[in-house]
């Protein structure tokens, strides 16, 4: 099984599939539907990467948003018999390399505090926990707030 990670072009008619992919990957209450992926992909500074298999199946995507020397990931994830074989991994680096290359020196997410491995995953890459936010998902859990410095 080969995976590949690329930047892929912010259309919104990527969204349905985006949305597809979303579904499988998070809880109902925080899945995102077709409309709010192609309203962020009609945004600016948005980056969307995808991990795909054997160059045909995505199998995960990260979604970000880029302002300025900042980015934020939006959202990100990877289908389910895909996790712990290090396609979010691989994912997550392209991601940084890139930005490092744009010149961008801060990045920022909101994790899931119930959600180990991802906290563990960012983490590994360099992340540090920056805050708290209560009752930040839908079904009222809480996020932490996690910043990664890209200089030096």
């Amino acid at each position: 099984m080969s995976i590949s990670v690329r930047q892929v072009p912010s259309d919104p008619v990527a969204a349905p599939l985006l949305a597809f992919l979303h579904a499988d990957m998070f809880p109902i209450p925080e899945q995102w539907d077709a409309e709010s992926f192609a309203s962020l992909l009609s945004g600016h500074g948005i980056r969307l990467w995808v991990a795909e298999r054997s160059g045909e199946d995505v199998v995960g995507f990260l979604l970000a948003r880029e302002v300025v020397d900042e980015a934020e990931i939006l959202t990100f994830g990877v289908i389910p018999d895909m996790r712990r074989h290090g396609v979010g991994r691989m994912l997550l680096d392209a991601f940084v390399r890139d930005l490092r290359q744009q010149g961008v020196t801060q990045l920022f997410l909101e994790v899931a505090v119930t959600n180990g491995p991802a906290c563990g995953l960012y983490e590994q890459v360099g992340f540090s926990r920056a805050g708290y936010r209560k009752n930040y998902y839908p079904d009222g859990g809480d996020a932490l707030v996690m910043t990664a410095s890209l200089s030096g």
